[in-house]
């Protein structure tokens, strides 16, 4: 096997299990694990300012008229992107603080050529992370994610109407990434109507290496209710389908089907699909990933 060969196997492998994440940031990585600008899915303060395209939310006809059940009140559209909510509101309501753990399991191959030599390979995905989420600061909260997470760190802004990324920092292997999202990016819509829509396009801050700006765009809908059982405990979940696809490193596109608490705040599971083509001189390699991310239990450590 060549150099080249090997490299870009390996280029190929890492990319697998880099995820955007969503993730482009699964959620992620809404995207996917959790990645939605995933969604996904918090930056440094510096002087230069991503430029967003912003946010739009569309919502179905009749959608206004529908709420999730145990919803109180008189059925709610969410609205569009920009900031929501103020330290003031009674109803803005976060995540509570502390450490949740998440697996990831799932299936990645890798075909094509190298150096005009085939390339087939495939590997079980199978990892542990670990996301904090910081007491909230108004209505502003933070996470951070360790271990193999999707993102580095996200600013989630939570007010009545929608929870909205302002902040996302994701690690694309060697190439970090960060987001400041003008107007913030919607995450999800609150109540979360089903057949309501959103979608946003984010760039990031110019690479601090190469100078490349990374754009990503993402559409997303909420399709049903759902319950799922989950550390001994029924959790009733709206789930959302989306796609995104994002243009740096390497041209990448996800699909989504995430499962998110709305009393918890919290997305419980998401399956994030990932197709990716690595390209060069004699080299054409396609890899695609299928994982599914899975809280572990539902109180934070």
């Amino acid at each position: 096997m060549t150099a080249r060969r090997t490299l870009a196997a390996c280029l190929a492998s890492a990319l697998l299990l880099a995820g955007c994440g969503g993730g482009d940031d699964k959620k992620t990585d809404q995207a996917g694990g959790d990645v939605r600008g995933s969604t996904t899915t918090s930056a440094d303060e510096t002087s230069e300012v991503a430029e967003g395209e912003g946010s739009t939310l569309t919502t179905a006809p009749g959608a206004t008229t529908k709420k999730p059940p145990g919803a109180s009140g008189p059925p709610t559209t969410a609205k569009g992107g920009g900031p929501t909510g103020s330290p003031s509101e009674p109803d803005v309501v976060a995540v509570s603080p502390g450490t949740y753990k998440f697996t990831s399991t799932g299936t990645s191959s890798a075909k094509g050529t190298a150096n005009g030599a085939p390339i087939n390979s495939s590997k079980k995905v199978d990892r542990a992370w670990e996301v904090t989420y910081q007491k909230p600061s108004g209505n502003q909260q933070r996470a951070t994610s360790s271990g193999q997470g999707p993102f580095l760190e996200r600013i989630l802004s939570h007010g009545a109407g929608a929870a909205d990324v302002t902040l996302l920092k994701l690690n694309d292997g060697s190439n970090p990434t960060t987001f400041t999202p003008e107007p913030p990016a919607r995450f999800v819509p609150v109540p979360a109507a089903i057949d309501a829509t959103w979608s946003w396009t984010m760039k990031s801050k110019p690479h601090p290496q190469n100078g490349k700006v990374t754009t990503r765009k993402g559409n997303f809908r909420v399709a049903r209710n759902d319950v799922l059982m989950i550390d001994g405990q029924a959790v009733p979940v709206v789930v959302i389908t989306g796609t995104m696809t994002s243009d740096q490193p390497l041209v990448r596109t996800y699909q989504f089907t995430t499962y998110y608490s709305e009393s918890l705040k919290l997305v419980v599971r998401e399956r994030e699909i990932t197709d990716a083509d690595v390209q060069g001189d004699n080299t054409k390699i396609h890899v695609h990933t299928d994982q599914t991310m899975s809280i572990v239990k539902l109180t934070p450590a």
